[in-house]
């Protein structure tokens, strides 16, 4: 890469701010949070399997303590 296109690059790079527009909080209204809540469902995390390995494991627990 040339300087004046390395130049030209940083210029661009300084200008945009990429690092500054990387701070995603995440959803601020109660709609966002509320679709934003169900991903493990969509994902299958909350599945049959795992409700029966969950439970599985408060058994298991019970019986320790």
């Amino acid at each position: 890469m040339s300087p004046e296109a390395r130049a030209r690059l940083a210029a661009r790079n300084r200008a945009v701010k990429q690092w500054e527009l990387a701070t995603n909080t995440g959803p601020k209204t109660p709609e966002g949070r509320k679709r934003v809540g169900q991903n493990a469902l969509k994902h299958g995390a909350r599945g049959a399997n795992m409700r029966a390995l969950a439970q599985w494991l408060s058994s298991v627990r019970a019986l320790l303590t």
